[in-house]
């Protein structure tokens, strides 16, 4: 199977090409001003690094989050257009679900994180071989002190920025993976795709986002 698969839920936009199943491409690009403009040429340069022509493909595999909302989107519009323009398979995958399955199998329960800006990050905890525990959620670091009662090993790029804050308050339930795991890697999303069972239409499948936008949040909340 030929899959191209791509990640646009964080800064680092990553995209992987597997190709009869193996991984031939893989790119990553670190985008501070949206991922419209740089996304399209990504991908065309992974082809060509691949040899692979893009009527090739037989599955497009997409990140959904949680993460960036615009850069959610962004990717999820650019996958949704490709297979059809393409006609071929669109899967979505969770990006939380992704970057806990790089760090499997584990001996100890996996706690997945993105940073959610506003002081919070996403999360979500996985058994050792990678099945998810709980329900996505979004809190501040501190929180997580109550939340997670046992020794657990954390990875995801939240620790990029709570890393330290994380191991002061939880002491001996801290262990973290090494700082090449924490950032979305496409290759896994193309991977936990190719794994589905359920085949859901491309209309079906939606971005995650866990907590409201900027925007929703500012209607909601009556002003002063």
């Amino acid at each position: 199977m030929n899959i191209l698969a791509l990640d646009t839920a964080t800064q680092l936009c990553s995209l992987a090409l597997v190709k009869a199943g193996q991984l031939t491409a893989e790119l990553s690009l670190t985008v501070k001003a949206g991922h419209s403009g740089s996304l399209l040429p990504a991908i065309d340069q992974l082809l060509t690094l691949g040899g692979l022509e893009a009527h090739e493909l037989d599955l497009i595999a997409c990140g959904l989050g949680p993460g960036s909302f615009t850069g959610i989107r962004v990717g999820l519009a650019t996958a949704k257009g490709l297979a059809a323009g393409l006609n071929c398979r669109l899967a979505g995958v969770c990006t939380l679900d992704a970057v806990a399955a790089a760090a499997c199998p584990s001996r100890l329960p996996v706690v997945s994180l993105i940073d959610a800006r506003k002081g919070e990050v996403f999360w979500a905890r996985y058994t050792g071989d990678g099945r998810r525990q709980t329900e996505l959620d979004h809190c501040r670091p501190a929180e997580l002190a109550e939340l997670v009662a046992a020794p657990c090993l954390f990875t995801g790029n939240g620790l990029s920025i709570y890393g330290a804050e994380l191991a002061a308050s939880l002491g001996e339930r801290f262990t973290s993976t090494p700082e090449s795991l924490w950032q979305p890697r496409a290759a896994i999303i193309a991977e936990l795709a190719a794994a589905q069972s359920e085949r859901p239409l491309p209309h079906e499948i939606k971005p995650i986002y866990v907590r409201d936008s900027d925007a929703v949040q500012n209607l909601s909340t009556p002003p002063a």
